[in-house]
């Protein structure tokens, strides 16, 4: 990885986690209303979280475990759908799409990883 694709890679998941929010709200606003306060809630402060981990990583010198923990919340933000896919919240096409959007950032934040590991 050069260093040019070293200093976009922060804006490029930057935008992801930005992407992955905003799908998350449009996917949860269609859960039922008994699991809209919970399930949906959990996976929107789960979205949320994700996306402040990402911009404290760029802002920060060390950013090794705040990078880490970003990884851990995206896990729980893939059960989630998981979980509402598997409850039938969610089509199999919209899981479809949220699985492939939380796999790409993942990629993304794995090499972000390995590249913090390498300095």
């Amino acid at each position: 990885m050069n260093d040019t694709q070293a200093r976009s890679n922060p804006l490029i998941i930057l935008d992801r986690a930005e992407r992955l929010l905003n799908e998350t709200y449009t996917t949860t606003r269609r859960y039922p209303k008994v699991d809209r306060y919970v399930l949906a809630a959990d996976t929107r402060q789960a979205a949320m979280e994700f996306l402040r981990l990402i911009i404290r990583a760029e802002k920060k010198y060390y950013k090794k475990t705040t990078l880490q923990d970003a990884d851990i919340v995206l896990e729980e933000i893939r059960h989630l759908y998981r979980y509402a896919y598997q409850l039938h919240y969610i089509s199999p096409k919209r899981y479809e799409i949220m699985s492939r959007l939380t796999t790409e950032t993942g990629k993304l934040l794995g090499g972000w990883i390995k590249q913090q590991r390498a300095k």
